[in-house]
C-alpha cells in the first residue's frame, strides 16, 4: 500500500497542531501557584476536616467524592468535607493549603479566578468561618473550618 507524501504530511502536521493545543488548553494538572509560609505548617502529624462549599452564580458547586484518592487531601464523598491526612505537613508543605487540593482535583483557584470564572467579569470572594480571607489557593486549612469561595458574575 503506497502512502502520499501529501497524507504523511498533514498527518504529521495535524499531529503536532494537536500536541501544542493540548499542552496550551487540556493539560489535565492547571498550575496552581502556591506560596507557603512555613512556619504556620503544623510541626506534627495532622488528620483535619475542613467543610468546602463553592457558589458560581448562586449555584452551589459539588465536590466530587473521590478526589486525590489517597493523596494527603482528598474526599469521600460529595458534601464538602476535605480529608487531610499528613503524618509529616512539614515535609510538603503546600500540602495543607486549599491550593493542593484544587491541584489534586485539577482545578484552578488563585485570587483572581475560580475555575474559568475570573474577577474581570464577576467578584471572587473568600470567607474562613464567616471572615473575610485574601490567601486563596495559599490558605492553610485547619480542622473543622468552613471556608467558602463565591464567585458572582458581574450581569
Amino acid at each position: 500500500m503506497k502512502v502520499s507524501k501529501k497524507l504523511i504530511t498533514r498527518v504529521i502536521i495535524f499531529g503536532v497542531l494537536a500536541f501544542v493545543l493540548f499542552g496550551i488548553f487540556g493539560g489535565s494538572n492547571p498550575s496552581v501557584d502556591i506560596s507557603v509560609d512555613k512556619s504556620k505548617v503544623p510541626l506534627s502529624a495532622i488528620h483535619y476536616h475542613p467543610m468546602l462549599t463553592i457558589i458560581i452564580d448562586g449555584e452551589v458547586e459539588t465536590i466530587a467524592s473521590g478526589i486525590g484518592g489517597h493523596a494527603l487531601i482528598h474526599t469521600h464523598d460529595s458534601i464538602g468535607t476535605l480529608h487531610m491526612e499528613n503524618n509529616d505537613p512539614q515535609s510538603i508543605p503546600e500540602s495543607v493549603t486549599l491550593g493542593y487540593f484544587f491541584k489534586q482535583w485539577e482545578r484552578f483557584l488563585s485570587s483572581e479566578c475560580i475555575f474559568d470564572h475570573c474577577t474581570d467579569s464577576g467578584t471572587l470572594t473568600m470567607h474562613v468561618n464567616g471572615i473575610r480571607n485574601y490567601e486563596f489557593q495559599n490558605y492553610i486549612m485547619h480542622d473543622e473550618e468552613e471556608i467558602v469561595l463565591e464567585y458572582t458574575s458581574n450581569i
